[in-house]
C-alpha cells in the first residue's frame, strides 16, 4: 500500500512557485504570447519529495469563425509512462474551465511517424492538418520574379497590427492559429516556422483593404513562407519583396514553404511549375474535438 502510495500521479493547475520548473520541462515560455493568458497545468508524482513529471501550457483562442479552441504545449519527464493520461487529464481540466471550448490542439508539428504522435492518439487526438514543405535555391527565385509586377491600385506594405482583423479572416483555420498571427505582431521573429517576421512580410492592399498577403519567418540565411495567400500574379511581386534585403536582414539563400494540404495554394502551384522546387517532409497537426459545434 505505501509503495502505491508513493507512485501516486496528481493532475491539477500549476502552482505559482511551480511555473518555472514546468517552463523548464516544456522548453517554453510561461508566458508566451496570445489572444488569452496562458495556463499551467502540471503531472505531480508524489514520493518522499514531490517531482513534477509533466506539465502543459495552454490557452483559450477564437477562430476566424468565432468559435471557442484551446492550444496547448507540453511536455513529460523521460522516465514518464503516463502521458496518456495526463493528456486526458488537461483535456478533462480545460472542458471543466471552458465547456464552451469546442476543441482542443497540440500547437507543436511532428512529422509523420514521430514516437509523440502514438501518444496523443492513445489520449483520443487525432491529426488534423497535415503540413508539407516546399524548399528552393532563393538566388533562382529572386532573379525570376525581379520583373514581377502589381496593379496599379495596389500598395504593397509591411504588416501591421491593423491588419490582423483582415489577416485573420484570411487566414486562420488548423493551419495558422489566431494566437500564432497575434505573436507574430508582438514579436521581432521567432524560431518556430508557423511564426512570422513583419520586416520580411507582406501584404497588397486596394483601397485600403488587404488583397493579398505572404507571411514569413527570417533565420540563418533561410526564408520560411508560413501563409501565402494571392493571385500567381500577386505572389511574384510578394516574394520577390519578401526575399530581399532589408532592415538588417541579409539576403536569403534558401526559401521553405510550409503549406496545410487542405488549403492548397493556387498561387504556389502556379509558382512551382516555373521554378524549381524540391519537396521535403510532411508534418502533422493534432487536436480532439471537445463539443460539437451547433450551426
Amino acid at each position: 500500500m505505501s509503495l502505491l502510495l508513493i507512485l501516486k500521479t496528481i493532475y491539477r493547475p500549476a502552482f505559482a512557485d511551480e511555473l518555472g520548473r514546468a517552463a523548464s520541462l516544456c522548453t517554453v515560455s510561461a508566458a508566451r504570447s496570445g489572444e488569452g493568458p496562458t495556463q499551467c497545468f502540471v503531472a505531480v508524482r508524489e514520493r518522499p519529495v514531490e517531482r513534477l513529471v509533466g506539465a502543459a501550457f495552454w490557452r483559450l483562442l477564437t477562430s476566424a469563425v468565432g468559435q471557442v479552441e484551446a492550444e496547448f504545449e507540453w511536455a513529460a519527464a523521460a522516465a514518464y509512462t503516463e502521458a496518456v493520461e495526463f493528456l486526458q487529464a488537461l483535456v478533462a481540466e480545460v472542458k471543466k474551465q471552458c465547456p464552451a471550448c469546442e476543441r482542443i490542439a497540440a500547437s507543436a508539428w511532428l512529422p509523420e511517424g514521430h514516437p509523440l504522435a502514438a501518444t496523443l492518439e492513445a489520449a483520443g487526438f487525432a491529426a488534423a492538418v497535415k503540413r508539407h514543405v516546399y524548399g528552393a535555391e532563393a538566388k533562382v527565385w529572386r532573379e525570376a520574379l525581379a520583373t514581377a509586377a502589381i496593379a496599379e491600385s495596389e500598395v504593397l506594405t509591411a504588416p501591421t497590427g491593423g491588419h490582423f482583423d483582415e489577416l485573420r479572416a484570411l487566414l486562420c483555420g488548423p493551419a495558422l492559429r489566431p494566437a500564432e498571427l497575434a505573436h507574430g505582431f508582438q514579436t521581432a521573429g521567432g524560431e518556430s516556422p508557423s511564426l512570422f517576421d513583419a520586416r520580411c512580410s507582406a501584404v497588397l492592399t486596394d483601397g485600403g483593404k488587404v488583397t493579398a498577403v505572404c507571411l514569413a519567418n527570417f533565420s540563418r540565411g533561410h526564408l520560411t513562407v508560413a501563409a501565402l495567400h494571392a493571385t500567381p500574379a500577386q505572389s511574384d511581386h510578394l516574394l520577390h519583396h519578401c526575399l530581399q534585403a532589408r532592415d538588417h536582414l541579409a539576403e536569403p539563400l534558401s526559401l521553405s514553404f510550409h503549406l496545410d494540404e487542405r488549403d492548397p495554394s493556387l498561387a504556389l502551384s502556379a509558382l512551382t511549375e516555373r521554378l524549381p522546387v524540391h519537396n521535403g517532409d510532411s508534418s502533422l497537426r493534432y487536436e480532439a474535438e471537445l463539443t460539437p459545434h451547433l450551426a
